[in-house]
């Protein structure tokens, strides 16, 4: 019970270090993805962030009622300087990721890489185009090892989907400013677009993947669109697989031997995740 208390206030006392330190965000990327502090099934999961320098951003408890709102909750304890600044989110397949992903719109480019047996080694590689109400998700489903090999043609499936948003509705007439001509605006314009019978909402692409340029060109049936999504992702995983495996390396440095324990409470277990990772970033061990 001493020794509970002790780390406790050892998190207290450094939450300025632990948790709010404004950290850099090389390239903009931020690896999300849940963990425990025990072997599965033997404690409570926890939601880690860090960066592409293996510095952890953030660490929330993980409601299995709600594990969205845990999500997001972990995600804002990121300093906003630093969440500003992400370009690429990398995560499992777990769907909960995905609000992220829409908060920023189309400025982040969401990397999932699947990990159940039937989906293993799939990727997806997907954004967000905010639409009014409403949002336009692109879809490309790629594999690991799309940028493994050197100067060859990537063939993959991509799709455009519609996603409806909620349309807050209010009672009586409408007033004139709310039925001013919207007509013209942009975004109803590009939902036009799609809903017409012409627009193209998924199909099969080519890109040339070269690494003595590091260029990715159009082939048949790609868009630019799709070379602006996946450029950035050959600029990080070229030469490697297209994985999660910087942040699964954290857990494990994080936790290491002897913390396969069941733990009294979520909390505590969350206390406990924390000073571990805070000792081991630091070089206290």
């Amino acid at each position: 019970m001493l020794q509970q208390c002790s780390i406790s206030q050892v998190i207290q006392q450094n939450s300025e270090v632990i948790e709010q330190k404004l950290k850099a965000l090389p390239r903009g990327v931020i690896f999300g993805d849940e963990t425990y502090l025990g072997s599965r099934g033997n404690s409570d999961a926890e939601i880690v962030f860090i960066n592409n320098e293996y510095e952890t951003l953030s660490i929330g408890l993980a409601d299995e009622g709600d594990l969205k709102t845990s999500i997001l909750e972990a995600f804002h304890k990121i300093p906003e300087a630093c969440r500003e600044r992400l370009k690429i989110l990398i995560t499992d397949g777990e769907p909960s990721y995905k609000s992220i992903a829409k908060i920023f719109g189309s400025k982040v480019i969401h990397v999932a890489q699947l990990h159940t047996q039937k989906q293993r080694g799939e990727v997806i590689v997907s954004k967000y185009e905010k639409l009014g109400h409403h949002f336009l998700h692109y879809k490309i489903y790629t594999h690991w090892k799309a940028f493994y090999r050197n100067k060859y043609e990537l063939t993959f499936k991509w799709e455009i989907k519609f996603i409806k948003g909620k349309i807050q509705k209010k009672r009586g007439r409408p007033r004139k400013a709310d039925m001013s001509e919207t007509k013209n605006e942009r975004w109803r314009q590009k939902l036009e677009k799609y809903q017409s019978d012409s627009f193209q909402k998924e199909g099969t692409a080519k890109i040339f993947v070269n690494f003595e340029t590091n260029k990715l060109s159009i082939r048949a049936g790609a868009k630019k669109w799709m070379i602006r999504m996946f450029t950035p992702i050959f600029k990080i995983f070229k030469g490697n697989n297209i994985s999660t495996n910087t942040i699964e390396s954290k857990h494990s440095q994080a936790k290491r031997k002897g913390a396969g324990r069941k733990q009294r409470d979520k909390e505590s277990a969350h206390i406990l995740y924390a000073h571990h990772t805070f000792l081991v970033e630091y070089r206290y061990i």
